[in-house]
């Protein structure tokens, strides 16, 4: 499984997709 997604990684316990949503959504805010 290592290395087979880096996207579907998980980083500090959080899916690396997740990370850019939240950041994506912090970011998008008013």
């Amino acid at each position: 499984m290592r290395g087979r997604d880096k996207l579907l990684e998980t980083v500090d316990g959080v899916p690396l997709l997740r990370r850019q949503a939240l950041a994506a959504l912090e970011t998008g805010l008013p």
